[in-house]
């Protein structure tokens, strides 16, 4: 079974790449990447899982 973690990253500086979500959600400005926020917490057993580097709140609705 493949494990997959999901976390919010983003890049611009000027938080661009959030869009409207950034206007929605103040919150946000936690998740810049290269920050403590956006690390995945370590979990026993998943050294095998796959991290999906999203940007908005629902992380597989892309992927279907």
């Amino acid at each position: 079974m493949p494990v997959i973690f999901s976390t919010v990253i983003y890049q611009d500086a000027d938080f661009k790449d959030a869009g409207i979500w950034a206007l929605k959600q103040k919150g946000v400005v936690t998740l810049k990447a290269g920050t403590s926020g956006v690390e995945l917490d370590p979990l026993e057993g998943a050294k095998n899982g796959h991290a999906a580097h999203e940007k908005y709140a629902s992380a597989f609705s892309e992927r279907i």
